[in-house]
């Protein structure tokens, strides 16, 4: 825990020397990712999940496969997620712990790209804030949830298809995404998103109310008729375990994480109509919050969306000081400082991840793999 404190308070407080200056090729910015994704590449037995991954990858490669053969397609597919088997052997000369950095460069270069293009430059030190202190982000995601954080990462990368209505693309893609994990299934209505308006005052009161109404009637759905959509004792075993670390926060976590995406819609008619999808596409996931609290297995669909705090809570944040909320806007990025640091020490103490992530090993200390 101790690393991934000072690891993280380090990429931080490099973000601040771009606190003051105009985009730039090479600052902060870059240092703080280079210093974090130095952290993830080299991990080891880092998270609940990684010693099964590196064991389902010495399965996957101890078969001689013929992907022209129907009869190997099917084996494929009865030993996991067609999509995530064929990466594994494609990463094969690599090894685990190539595919591992390999994976890793590509989710932190996309997190980095995200915070680059839309973020302003003063503000970039909350957004890795956000991303490095936030479990579910960076040390339960990318770190943790690599097989799901790999459909994350082809569904961010269908953002602009959804923007520019490019349904065809966004489809093939998202139907890679769910051979790889088969949550993004989800995702497929999603493209539509782009059709609605929530720029007005009403259009915003309507989803207030909507959304209301939804919190009320969602935890009267059974559980069964959810989980049918979700047929695998892995993700419900999974489910289970990382839910007993959940239930104990979720009063503070809702007004927190339901409140800040409210506030960000009364802010989007400030921003640039390029950021407006990302802004619906977070409020998007709060449909997805309610079941955190009966069942993490389907809370987790949140995680396509809540990524996406990293942009436009301090756009938010940003428009109100441009606005002369400058008490709103300090107190709200004090209250996440404060929360975030209590959930990331609480993260590693728990019962559910001491075990695997309190002590940071890397793979400096075993052979290659």
């Amino acid at each position: 825990m101790i690393v991934a404190f000072v690891i993280s308070i380090l990429a931080v407080l490099l973000c601040l020397f771009d606190g003051n200056k105009a985009r730039r090729k090479f600052g902060g910015l870059e240092l703080g990712f280079l210093v974090l994704t130095t952290y993830l590449c080299i991990r080891y037995d880092y998270g609940n999940d990684y010693m099964s991954y590196l064991n389902d990858f010495k399965i996957y490669n101890s078969y001689k496969y013929s992907l022209t053969d129907i009869d190997t397609l099917i084996d494929l597919q009865s030993r996991g997620d067609f999509g995530w088997v064929i990466i594994n052997i494609l990463c094969k000369p690599l090894g685990y712990f190539g595919m591992i950095m390999l994976l890793t460069v590509l989710f932190m270069g996309q997190i980095y790209y995200f915070i680059k293009r839309y973020v302003p430059p003063k503000w970039y030190w909350f957004s890795v804030f956000l991303f490095a202190f936030h479990p579910s982000l960076m040390v339960v995601g990318v770190a943790g949830m690599i097989r799901q954080w790999t459909a994350i990462f082809i569904f961010l990368c269908c953002i602009d298809f959804i923007r520019r209505r490019r349904i065809i693309p966004y489809m093939v893609l998202i139907l890679v995404a769910t051979t790889i994990h088969k949550t993004a299934f989800i995702l497929f209505p999603v493209c539509f998103i782009s059709y609605i308006k929530l720029n007005g005052k009403g259009a915003a009161f309507m989803f207030f109310f909507f959304l209301l109404a939804w919190y009320i009637l969602a935890p009267l759905i059974p559980n069964g008729i959810i989980m049918s959509l979700f047929e695998n004792e892995y993700l419900e075993a999974y489910g289970e375990t990382i839910g007993r670390g959940a239930e104990s926060k979720f009063g503070i976590s809702s007004i927190i994480f339901i409140g800040m995406p409210l506030l960000c819609l009364s802010q989007m008619r400030d921003q640039n109509k390029s950021v407006h999808i990302l802004f619906k596409l977070l409020l998007l996931g709060l449909l997805f919050h309610p079941f955190l609290s009966l069942n993490m297995t389907i809370g987790r669909l949140v995680f396509y969306f809540s990524v996406l705090s990293i942009v436009t809570y301090p756009l938010t944040i940003d428009s109100l000081m441009r606005k002369n909320d400058k008490i709103l806007g300090i107190s709200i990025v004090f209250v996440f400082i404060i929360y975030y640091i209590i959930i990331f020490r609480d993260h590693f103490v728990s019962e559910v991840w001491f075990r695997t992530s309190y002590i940071y090993k890397t793979i400096l200390e075993v052979p290659w793999q």
